[in-house]
């Protein structure tokens, strides 16, 4: 009730602001001070409206954090017995994929031996995985790395760090072009208003 109440004052407060800022043109120096006198009274409907729904963000964030926190104990015990059986799965079968290779491997030699002694060429020998398929659970494989000497990494490959390099430009203007290096940098300005 207390959030209809809040939403129809501030959509009353709100839309005649936006009415008065789109017919607002600015065409000379006059306009523009209006305009920017116009801006600081957004700039301050934007305050008021936060600060109408503060309470209630801040009820909710509340209430969401306690649910969540609520539904995440629930889940760990959950997430820890997953994580047993994945990894009590992920042993047994690498164990049986490394036992079947080596099977594989005897009878290939196995079929290779005759194969050379009756003069044909050998048939391929697939020991079928004995992991068993099951619906819903499935092993994914994926390729994995890690950086061994980042000196023998190529360049195509190295990732610029942005954050620094803005720190730079923040600080140094024009001469972080010299400093940095393969940048450009420019200057772009944007209104700035407090509110009233």
């Amino acid at each position: 009730m207390e959030t209809k109440m809040i939403v129809k004052e501030v959509e009353q407060k709100v839309s005649s602001i936006v009415a008065g800022a789109t017919e607002i043109q600015v065409i000379d120096q006059a306009s523009f001070q209006g305009a920017a006198l116009y801006l600081k009274t957004v700039k301050g409907a934007i305050k008021f409206v936060d600060e109408k729904f503060a309470g209630s963000v801040k009820a909710a964030k509340k209430s969401w954090d306690e649910i969540r926190g609520l539904r995440d104990e629930a889940k760990e015990p959950l997430t820890k017995s997953e994580g047993i059986l994945k990894t009590k799965m992920a042993e047994w079968s690498v164990a049986e994929e490394v036992k079947r290779k080596v099977e594989e491997e005897k009878m290939q030699a196995a079929a290779d031996m005759v194969a050379e002694e009756d003069g044909v060429p050998a048939m391929a020998v697939v020991v079928p995985s004995a992991v068993p398929d099951v619906a819903g659970v499935h092993t994914r494989k994926s390729w994995k790395f890690e950086i061994l000497d980042v000196a023998k990494v190529k360049d195509t490959y190295k990732i610029a760090d942005e954050k620094k390099i803005r720190k730079i430009v923040t600080a140094m203007g024009l001469e972080a072009v010299d400093m940095v290096g393969g940048i450009r940098v420019w200057q772009e300005s944007s209104i700035v208003a407090r509110g009233e």
